[in-house]
């Protein structure tokens, strides 16, 4: 049977378990109880840290996905061919009137379906 493609990461992977932490190091190969306590501690830190945060909405964390137009069942995103003249001037003009792409094209379809109604 042929050698694993991924041998090497394994094996790189056992030879970093094995080797004794900076504690055992310090400590001549013997761990103090509250040292061992606070090792076991950071390890449960960096293990849930790789786990997604739990989907209560009262968590809060840096990592929560933030919710916006995107995740909203409400909104549809809506792609266009736009001359670079006239997009590089609305981009202008938003950043000036601090508002968002989004804004306007809302406004301008909202008014033209008005219209449209008449």
């Amino acid at each position: 049977m042929s050698e694993s493609k991924f041998k090497g990461v394994f094996d790189a992977r056992k030879k970093r378990e094995s080797a004794p932490t900076f504690v055992e190091v310090l400590a001549g190969g013997e761990k103090p109880a509250e040292l061992v306590a606070k090792e076991a501690r950071a390890k449960e830190i960096l293990r849930s840290a790789d786990s997604p945060a739990p989907l209560d909405p009262s968590y809060s964390s840096a990592r929560q996905v933030k919710r916006g137009k995107r995740s909203d069942p409400n909104f549809d995103a809506i792609f266009a061919y736009v001359r670079k003249d006239v997009c590089r001037e609305v981009k202008k003009a938003l950043i000036d009137d601090e508002r968002e792409l989004s804004e306007l094209i809302q406004e301008l379809l909202s008014r033209w379906l008005d219209e449209r109604a008449k």
